[in-house]
């Protein structure tokens, strides 16, 4: 008999940034320095826990790939990989992104942005509007075996959320 393996999704959003003047700016803007500070204590958490990730999936904006150099010093990846895709993403672009990963990484990690990060949280679980504050950390599991049954609306179980 097969044992059905789970499935863990979690969701990093972005450390504070500098406030921002227009789109263009936007996608360049920085970590402040209690930003970084909030991230590292995160960190500090983290890595009392020996967690590994399959993979890390991250924003391709200045604020994210901070983020997500920050704290995968605290935890073990096998990939990081950043994309253009998921800078500002809406849910549908999470849920394809999601829905397609490969059913061998059975924990992933998504950085980026909201709202569309807080609403996909929201759309996995069930979860009336919550929101993920910067630096806030959702950890969703699934009981399936594949990521395109996961990614489905209330199919995930929050777990625990971290900041």
């Amino acid at each position: 008999m097969l044992t059905q393996m789970t499935k863990v999704l979690t969701l990093l959003r972005h450390g504070e940034s500098e406030v921002g003047l227009g789109q263009k700016e936007d996608f360049s803007r920085k970590l402040t320095s209690t930003g970084k500070l909030k991230l590292e204590r995160l960190t500090n958490v983290l890595a009392t826990r020996s967690l590994e990730y399959s993979a890390v999936v991250s924003s391709t904006a200045t604020r994210t790939r901070k983020t997500t150099e920050i704290v995968i010093k605290a935890i073990q990846v096998k990939e990081c990989t950043f994309l253009d895709a998921l800078y500002l993403a809406d849910v549908q672009t999470i849920v394809d992104l999601c829905g397609n990963l490969p059913n061998e990484c059975s924990k992933v990690m998504i950085v980026g942005h909201n709202p569309g990060l807080s609403a996909f949280l929201s759309f996995l679980t069930g979860e009336y509007q919550p929101s993920l504050q910067p630096g806030m950390m959702a950890m969703i599991d699934f009981d399936v075996d594949a990521w395109e049954v996961a990614i489905t609306r209330g199919m995930g179980n929050l777990v625990e959320i971290l900041q």
